[in-house]
């Protein structure tokens, strides 16, 4: 206690002073002032984005397990099939390889073990669905223009990713999965749009636009958490023939849901984009080769041109969506954001059990 005096310290701080949990301290001798230790605002906004995006990616790490829950499950019942013998074991397989039956299920799968894993990494990260996802109603007279501007990024992301598909195939490594098997009668058009359209674009968006993009969107700049949710959403699709394409219509629609401020927007987007491969895909599947081809970059032209049109439309009426950084000036740069955002542990271990996936996907298409 004479040490404490010796400091000049009043005499209803000596408590204080010598309390063991205490984080006061005397800044000088003979100081009567006491300060809290000094922490740089710019390390725990470091460690702030890093958290963040741990949680955030917990919501990846459930999603994988899920599928892998998902598929032991299928091969549980296949066992048991098999144990009633080989036609039993044969026509399980024939129903579960059915085309209606598959897209039915990978639609059920989607709607339940997309948003699930993300609602409850919003839930760890103590955040409301509600509190993170912008449901406003997109401006006037915007919606038009932000649809083509949309369909016209979609076929840029499409020659994107021929011309990364293309140096796949220079090294013969074409990438494989992706594939759906489709009926293509028009009878089967209806439950094409809804199950390959529709729900993706709805739960999809909900989930890495809405719910991951949101929780990021917390610590992180607004470009930084737009390329953060689009690796990770090219991430999900789990093969090679997938990524590149998912990632940047990734980053599209994380653009379009900033600059509209409406999660309406890339929902829509992503519907039509959905929908043209779907339509096309019917339009052209009976078409030679060349001829199809001929189709597909007919419509890739007038899009691409009605995209470019429609940006300049946006652009000239809304000049301020080319600046979607709205948020003040921040103590770590996006590139240095992203930096730590790609360094946090969970999403590392996200991206390579995904990363493995697809090239135990890739070897086995390929063998």
């Amino acid at each position: 206690m004479n040490e404490t005096n010796n400091y000049n310290i009043p005499e209803n701080q000596d408590k204080i002073y010598n309390a063991p949990s205490s984080l006061y301290f005397p800044t000088k001798r003979n100081s009567d002032f006491y300060q809290l230790p000094h922490r740089d605002p710019k390390d725990e906004l470091k460690t702030e984005i890093r958290k963040t995006v741990n949680k955030a990616s917990l919501g990846l790490l459930i999603f994988y397990g899920c599928g892998i829950i998902f598929q032991a499950v299928i091969l549980i019942i296949a066992f048991i099939y098999s144990s009633n013998g080989a036609a039993a074991y044969n026509e399980f397989v024939n129903f579960v390889s059915e085309p209606t039956f598959n897209l039915l299920l990978n639609s059920f799968y989607q709607a339940v073990f997309m948003t699930l894993p993300f609602v409850l990494a919003a839930a760890i990260s103590k955040q409301r669905p509600s509190d993170i996802l912008i449901y406003n109603k997109p401006k006037k007279n915007s919606v038009l223009p932000f649809a083509i501007l949309g369909l016209g990024g979609a076929m840029l992301c499409n020659l994107a990713n021929s011309i990364i598909y293309s140096l796949f195939s220079l090294f013969g490594a074409t990438p494989q999965g992706g594939n759906i098997d489709m009926d293509m009668g028009i009878k089967s058009l209806f439950l094409n749009l809804v199950t390959i359209a529709v729900i993706p674009a709805l739960f999809e968006e909900f989930a890495y636009r809405g719910i991951f993009m949101g929780l990021l969107r917390k610590k992180l700049s607004c470009p930084a958490s737009i390329i953060i949710s689009a690796a990770a959403f090219g991430l999900i699709h789990g093969n090679f023939a997938q990524m590149p394409f998912a990632f940047l219509m990734g980053l599209l629609l994380g653009y379009l849901y900033a600059a509209s401020g409406s999660l309406w927007v890339p929902m829509l987007v992503h519907l039509l984009n959905n929908s043209y491969s779907v339509i096309l895909d019917h339009i052209t599947h009976s078409m030679p080769s060349s001829e199809a081809n001929i189709v597909f970059y007919l419509f890739l032209l007038i899009f691409l041109l009605s995209g470019i049109a429609a940006f300049c439309y946006i652009v000239k009426k809304r000049p301020e969506i080319l600046n979607i950084e709205k948020e003040e000036e921040k103590l770590i740069s996006t590139s240095g954001m992203l930096k730590i955002g790609f360094s946090s542990p969970i999403f590392i271990i996200s991206a390579a059990l995904f990363i493995v996936d697809a090239v135990v996907k890739q070897f086995s298409g390929a063998l």
